[in-house]
């Protein structure tokens, strides 16, 4: 799966004064929020190499009060990006319902890759392309060129 920004309410002052296995943690769960919300305290710790202590100090750092508070969240911020078909096979479609699905089912998936899209990289590269005098760019039947 996708990273998914679950914390994206941490400001970047926060995020950079968390420490090593907190940082650890946090690309965890972003990495795996599915298999996050599914596991046990204790059954995440043994899959990654932490103490339930460790656990439970990042959930206070990012302000739950317990895991499950925790887990409830990430679970939460699943559920907006969750594909579920709707269309049954064994049922008449009618056109305007099978556009329909593929439009919800678009949504969804630009919802996932713009919830992956590292901001402070984004602007880096807005920067880079700022800076450039010349600057020349493909992208299938795209081409831009600014001298």
């Amino acid at each position: 799966m996708l990273q998914v920004k679950v914390f994206d309410f941490l400001k970047d002052d926060e995020r950079k004064s968390l420490g090593d296995i907190d940082n650890y943690i946090l690309n965890y769960i972003e990495s795996n929020p599915d298999e996050f919300v599914r596991l046990t305290q204790n059954e995440i710790c043994e899959r990654i190499f932490i103490t339930q202590t460790s656990l439970s100090r990042f959930t206070k750092k990012v302000g739950f009060n317990s895991f499950k508070m925790l887990q409830i969240h990430v679970a939460k911020h699943l559920e907006k990006y969750l594909i579920i078909p709707e269309l049954k096979l064994n049922t008449v479609v009618e056109l305007e319902d099978v556009k329909r699905n593929i439009f919800e089912q678009y949504i969804n998936l630009v919802k996932i890759v713009f919830s992956t899209i590292d901001d402070n990289h984004l602007n880096s590269l807005i920067n880079l392309i700022n800076s450039r005098k010349k600057t020349c760019g493909f992208r299938n039947w795209f081409f831009f060129w600014n001298w």
